[in-house]
């Protein structure tokens, strides 16, 4: 770890942190209906918000939503195919391309079935204790 700070990017980053932090308590106190009353009404913030506000919380979600399945679903299929490509080279290298398809299937089913059966297993000892 080196020892130089950049003053700059930090400087800003605390500013705008003090900013949005302040911006928070102001709003919290601007426009505070029914939300306290029910706990139900807390997370859609009364139906309080506006248009405006309502439009960068859906471009959050869509962003949630991206990282949470699209992500996930990216470094799975890299990884497969990377899977894939190793055991390729493999066949070209021993000149057995067969056999190292079967193997690479025997692979995939091992690591699949083995995470499902821990799956399984996490979802009874979740269920005991709920």
């Amino acid at each position: 770890m080196t020892d130089h700070v950049a003053w700059v990017a930090l400087s800003v980053f605390i500013f705008f942190f003090a900013l949005v932090t302040v911006m928070g308590f102001f709003a919290a106190r601007w426009k505070s209906g029914p939300v306290n009353e029910h706990l139900d009404e807390w997370g859609l913030g009364g139906r309080q918000f506006g248009t405006w506000i309502t439009w960068f919380l859906v471009g959050g979600d869509f962003y949630t939503a991206y990282t949470v399945i699209a992500v996930p679903a990216l470094v799975y299929a890299v990884g497969e195919y990377d899977l894939l490509k190793g055991f390729e080279v493999a066949g070209k290298n021993f000149n057995r391309p067969v056999e190292t398809y079967l193997v690479a299937a025997v692979v995939y089913f091992v690591i699949c079935y083995g995470l499902s059966t821990l799956v399984r297993r996490l979802q009874k000892k979740i269920a005991i204790i709920r």
